[in-house]
């Protein structure tokens, strides 16, 4: 009786698992959203092969930014930094960024695109990298963040080079599309909740707006939007007043959310975003797209309150073929 049980249990839920349910799974390309080296910070970046059979290359490039002291959005300057490593059949790296890339200790920080190279030189579909950062500030908070990876179109073991403009495009012909905008599934008004933001479309220079539509615990709607270029990792409280525990409160909020004390009272305000490229323009002003490609993460707490932590944002259904990297 416990055997045909055990096989009826066994068949429903074979049965009922859902069509193209899915779980993070390794790609020929790994993003890390945000790594810091500065003030005391530090990053450690791993980066597996989980091929147990062919080696591949592994091409780092760290897009490293210079503090604009008048706008933490809009850095002086993103320069890329490059690095190689092998990964032997079934090897693990971990890295510290500060001697992985020596202008790190100088900058404001930045983010990492981590792409699978072929034996003959170039990039490749080898989709076996997995990886993930984990960022200790000098409060002594850690936060774990997994690595965004994005799958080869081509077979394994065929280049990726499909347009010969020599840079990664995120389009559904040499890699997966990114998708059309990011949700930020919960967020806590707590000092240095930060979110760490990359642009994927057009130069480094040129200028991304974002549109921010946010909805508090309540269902209540506020909205912002931020002009940025290239990367930024800042608190939510400086993106905007409405991520702050005082102004959510102040809207038609829950007041039974987060009840830390079981005292039918909310301990902290949350709420929810969905973010959105709403254009991408060069210095000058000239468009360079009405929708661009961003990923990005949340990070938070900082070590002297309860919350720490991070998360790589979720996406959208919604895909948007604009992104591209490098050379």
């Amino acid at each position: 009786m416990r055997l045909f049980l055990a096989t009826a249990l066994a068949s429903a839920c074979v049965l009922a698992a859902p069509a193209g349910a899915d779980v993070t799974r390794p790609g020929s390309i790994l993003v890390f959203p945000a790594w810091r080296a500065d003030g005391g910070a530090f990053t450690l970046i791993t980066v597996t092969n989980t091929n147990t059979s062919k080696q591949t290359y592994v091409h780092y490039q760290y897009p490293t930014t210079t503090v604009n002291p008048q706008n933490p959005f809009r850095p002086l300057d993103c320069n890329v930094l490059n690095s190689f490593a092998v990964l032997t059949p079934a090897d693990t790296l971990t890295v510290n960024v500060a001697c992985h890339n020596p202008q790190a200790m100088d900058s404001g920080g930045g983010f990492l695109v981590a792409t699978a190279w072929g034996p003959g030189g170039g990039p490749w579909a080898h989709d076996y990298l997995a990886g993930s950062a984990l960022i200790v500030l000098p409060s002594g908070a850690k936060l774990a963040i997994e690595a965004i990876p994005f799958e080869a179109i081509p077979p394994n073991g065929q280049s990726t080079e499909k347009n010969g403009d020599g840079r990664k495009n995120f389009a559904g012909a040499e890699y997966e599309a990114i998708s059309g905008a990011l949700v930020v599934d919960n967020f806590i008004a707590v000092a240095n909740t930060s979110l760490a933001i990359l642009s994927l479309t057009g130069s480094a220079q040129d200028t991304h707006k974002l549109s921010f539509r946010v909805w508090n615990d309540n269902e209540f709607q506020l909205s912002t939007t931020l002009t940025f270029n290239c990367w930024f990792y800042q608190p939510l409280s400086k993106i905007s007043s409405l991520f702050t525990q005082a102004y959510l409160a102040s809207t038609p909020d829950d007041p039974k959310e987060v009840d830390m004390n079981c005292t039918g009272v909310n301990s902290f305000e949350v709420g929810w975003a969905l973010i959105d490229s709403i254009g991408v323009s060069t210095p000058g002003g000239s468009s360079v797209s009405n929708d661009g490609a961003i990923l990005g993460a949340i990070v938070a707490g900082d070590g002297r309150r309860a919350f720490g932590g991070g998360y790589t944002l979720w996406g959208t259904h919604v895909l948007q073929t604009n992104g591209a990297f490098g050379p």
